[in-house]
């Protein structure tokens, strides 16, 4: 979660800035991109409980987490407003489809008696890194731009699926 989080932290709040600076969006091309990535987010998250159970929690979860990585990188990348809408819209998707799944699967790893500490611990982990992330990437952005902040934010989303590819193995159920 915390690499994760710094990932998140060091992308997320910086993306109707990036639609605006870089890609010259509109106030309401911003709007209609958000509404739009919510859109396709919510039967993602409903669709993904599904795609757990068919290829295992560990399986899906690296994937999308690598998914998302890419995605990431090739919007820092991207120089074309509508190329960067649908690679967004993806890139929601697959975040809406991963995190309730691992919300699961970490409450899955502990004991029930612990479920309530070891989730806020996740997501403690995962706002202290968010906001460290958030930092860092508004420095960095001034300095080195989006492309090669976004990157790093991939950089540290293709670690946390690493990490978990590395802690559990592919076929763990």
């Amino acid at each position: 979660s915390a690499m994760r989080g710094l990932g998140m932290g060091r992308s997320f709040p910086f993306f109707n800035v990036f639609f605006e600076e870089s890609l010259h969006a509109s106030t309401q091309e911003i709007g209609l991109i958000f509404f739009c990535s919510r859109l396709v987010s919510m039967p993602s998250a409903v669709l993904s409980p599904g795609l757990t159970r068919r290829f295992g929690a560990v399986p899906t979860l690296f994937s999308l987490r690598f998914l998302s990585g890419l995605l990431l990188a090739a919007l820092g990348l991207t120089g074309h407003l509508s190329l960067a809408f649908v690679v967004f819209l993806i890139y929601s998707a697959s975040e809406a489809m991963a995190t309730p799944q691992e919300m699961t699967f970490a409450t899955e790893q502990v004991h029930r008696s612990y479920w309530g500490r070891g989730q806020s611990l996740r997501v403690t982990g995962f706002q202290i890194s968010a906001a460290v992330g958030s930092v860092l990437a508004g420095r960095l952005i001034v300095s080195a731009g989006y492309g090669f902040t976004f990157g790093l934010a991939s950089v540290a989303v293709f670690c946390s699926a690493i990490l978990l590819l590395v802690k559990f193995g592919w076929h763990y159920q």
